[in-house]
């Protein structure tokens, strides 16, 4: 999708902001065609450009068959499906998070999720061009986790995303107006949530502040950065990694992001998953778990905390936007699993 009201500002590659998105949905029915885990033309370019970093993956990306069919029908609904928008951390794809949103879906959700051009690691569009991270789309180097560089360059990256968010919103709604759409009728655009991994998690934490058609923001693991230090209006969902054993910038940005947790005007709810690491809300748990030995993911088994991960996240969905009350295994805030 191109935004043509807002020029790229992080390449002189694009003249205006590309996305490429994708959306998870609800079915009654399997269709012919089985998805794949990364759309096609991006898997070929990943196969070929990985080089040493294969011997972390277990599971080539052709070999990885997920749930979801291309294709198929939508689920018909007395009631249309709550929208939920999805932003990734920093270098990563949105596809790398299929285990979550697939989930998501399956429970009566439309997914929407773009993979923020310039910043994740590569960016293959439709046509095949290759948008591979930018300086002016990252994060400084040895920057001190709130110094004056890295509080400038998190605010400037927070609003080129926050936009992203509010561009996929939009769109989302002028779709779902249209009769030739698949989503034609099938969206309820006053039931949304916002909700990020990382940097992504910040992203909607801040988005949800100032735009009134957010409802609920959930932040995956992500430090609350922005310098906007106005209090949430919409409840905050905040799933963390264990972090009991962080120390330098991390317990910093842990202190902070707990501090802003118990400073909020509307309710919040908080999990941290024992043993799991900021990685571990990927498929990474799954599909290299061999990165347990290096740090990247924790001890915990990547598939169960996933397991737990997706029951939190649905929990917390219904309840907040579905109105549906919590049964005997409500999570309270500062559960940990």
């Amino acid at each position: 999708w191109t935004d043509t009201s807002r020029k790229e500002t992080l390449s002189d590659k694009s003249s205006y902001r590309e996305l490429v998105v994708g959306i998870w949905y609800p079915t009654l029915k399997d269709s012919q065609e089985k998805s794949v885990y990364y759309p096609r033309r991006w898997q070929s370019v990943l196969e070929k450009e990985q080089g040493p970093f294969s011997f972390f993956t277990t599971h080539p990306y052709e070999k990885i068959q997920p749930w979801s069919s291309e294709n198929a029908p939508i689920a018909s609904s007395s009631n249309p499906f709550p929208v939920v928008i999805f932003q990734p951390g920093f270098g990563k794809s949105a596809f790398d998070y299929t285990t979550l949103l697939e989930d998501i879906a399956s429970h009566g959700y439309i997914v929407v999720a773009s993979t923020p051009t310039y910043s994740a690691d590569l960016v293959v569009f439709n046509d095949g061009r290759r948008a591979p991270a930018t300086s002016l789309g990252s994060l400084p180097d040895n920057a001190g986790i709130f110094s004056d560089e890295m509080n400038k360059k998190t605010d400037e990256l927070l609003g080129i995303w926050e936009q992203d968010v509010s561009f996929l919103l939009s769109r989302v709604g002028q779709i779902s107006n249209d009769k030739d759409s698949f989503i034609y009728g099938k969206t309820d655009m006053s039931k949304i949530a916002v909700m990020g991994h990382s940097f992504g998690g910040a992203v909607a934490y801040q988005f949800c502040k100032s735009d009134l058609r957010c409802k609920i923001s959930i932040d995956i693991d992500g430090t609350l950065f922005g310098s906007n230090k106005k209090k949430a209006r919409v409840p905050l969902i905040y799933l963390s990694a264990d972090h009991s054993k962080d120390t330098g910038d991390s317990k910093i940005g842990d202190d902070y992001t707990e501090s802003v947790l118990k400073d909020q005007i509307v309710g919040t709810s908080s999990l941290s998953i024992k043993d799991s690491a900021h990685m571990n809300f990927s498929d990474l748990g799954i599909t290299s778990p061999r990165l347990r030995y290096f740090g990247v993911l924790g001890p915990i088994d990547g598939v169960t905390c996933l397991q737990q991960a997706r029951k939190y996240l649905q929990i917390s969905l219904d309840k907040n936007l579905k109105a549906e009350s919590l049964t005997s295994s409500r999570l309270q805030r500062k559960d940990r699993l």
